[in-house]
């Protein structure tokens, strides 16, 4: 019992230890995008300002949990805030501020927020925020790619003018322009992986009682045949992560026609469905495809990225295809003898696997501000040597 206690309580300070350095790298970034300023007279007139930029960077732990655990941060939100104090001056006072984007060799992006003229009064403050924008908008925006990594510096650079009531000198109290933050938005790795199909198989209204999960051809027309496809998909991926997704079948066609493919909707088993148990599916992100008179086996290759996207989205059930034409296409099975005829999924996309892991941490402890962080840390640390140092005494009696 003794033994068990110890480890929870070394777990837990370990935990709250984790949570003291997530507290304190957020307090480091914080206050190093915290500026002030300042302007005087000879008359004894003051103006200070506190400037806080924000570039919207998740806290630590966070920046090492998206990476890995499927949280992928999707939005970011830049914003700033300026305290303004002085003595002796006129209130309101006017304020300018702009924060800007540029890329690690200085070009200059563009500017996220911008304002001129913005009165505010002496003791009081001016807060602006771009408010949550999705990442890929966001680069976009500054003309950059969403496809791969991007780093961004983001600038601050802030004026506040007043008046003194004693001299009526003007006081200026400038900020920047200066860096506060470089972001590196992370698209992970591109990867592609062919899936073979993991189940498939035809229904027919001709025979409507009987199950084809074995055999070697599927069959789709307009009236009498439906073919099942079914594909399983990496762990983890999530619809953000997709690339592209391809489907490769090997097929034979007495003519030129139009091929659909539907996103299933209902759970099915190759080795027992039939016309009369066959599952639905949806024609919403509905694909289509132009298939020639193949005169032959022929390999075609048909992007169904929406009905891929979906499948992550809702449930993956897997596809359903038919076509315009009464003469059947014939579709070569995962049953075939020949595995290169079998049907294939080539997927692209983004992996994260070789990103920084983490310990999950509860995210009531992850998500509390800084100072609490760092205060129930220490409160628990203390807590967790005086048990164990007590335990240990016992243990030696």
């Amino acid at each position: 019992m003794k033994a068990k206690y110890k480890a929870m309580m070394t777990l837990t300070m370990i935990a709250l230890v984790v949570s003291i350095l997530n507290g304190v790298a957020d307090l480091t970034v914080k206050l190093h995008q915290t500026f002030r300023a300042s302007a005087a007279t000879p008359s004894g007139e003051k103006l200070l300002i506190k400037v806080k930029a924000d570039s919207g960077r998740p806290p630590f732990l966070w920046a090492l949990a998206w990476r890995v655990s499927g949280q992928v941060v999707t939005n970011v939100s830049n914003g700033i805030t300026i305290q303004v104090q002085g003595s002796n001056i006129e209130s309101p006072v006017t304020v300018d501020y702009w924060i800007e984007a540029r890329k690690p060799d200085g070009t200059v992006l563009g500017k996220t927020l911008q304002a001129s003229g913005i009165s505010c009064n002496v003791g009081g403050s001016v807060s602006d925020s771009t408010g949550s924008i999705d990442i890929d908008q966001h680069l976009s925006n500054l003309g950059l790619s969403t496809t791969q990594d991007q780093t961004v510096d983001y600038y601050v650079y802030v004026k506040v003018t007043a008046t003194g009531l004693i001299s009526g000198q003007q006081l200026v109290a400038e900020v920047g322009p200066v860096k506060f933050d470089a972001v590196t938005f992370n698209y992970g790795v591109e990867a592609e992986e062919t899936i073979e199909a993991s189940a498939d198989t035809y229904v027919s209204n001709l025979s409507p009682d009987t199950n084809y999960g074995t055999a070697s051809t599927l069959y789709s027309d307009a009236d009498n045949f439906i073919t099942y496809i079914k594909f399983d998909l990496p762990a983890g991926l999530t619809a953000e992560d997709i690339i592209s997704a391809t489907l490769r079948l090997k097929i034979d066609t007495p003519s030129a026609r139009t091929q659909y493919f539907f996103r299933v909707t209902e759970s099915w088993d190759e080795n027992t469905t039939t016309w009369n148990t066959r599952p639905g599916y949806t024609t919403d992100g509905m694909v289509t495809d132009s298939y020639p008179d193949t005169d032959g086996a022929q390999t075609v290759y048909t992007d169904i990225t929406p009905i891929v996207k979906a499948w992550l989205n809702t449930a993956n059930y897997g596809l359903a295809t038919r076509c315009n034409e009464p003469g059947a296409t014939i579709i070569y099975s995962r049953e075939h003898s020949y595995s290169t005829r079998h049907p294939k999924l080539i997927l692209n996309y983004y992996d994260w696997s070789a990103s920084w892991s983490w310990y999950p941490l509860p995210l009531s402890i992850v998500s509390m501000p800084i100072g609490r962080q760092i205060v129930l840390g220490l409160i628990a640390g203390i807590t967790c040597f005086t048990a164990i140092f007590t335990l240990s005494r016992r243990g030696k009696r």
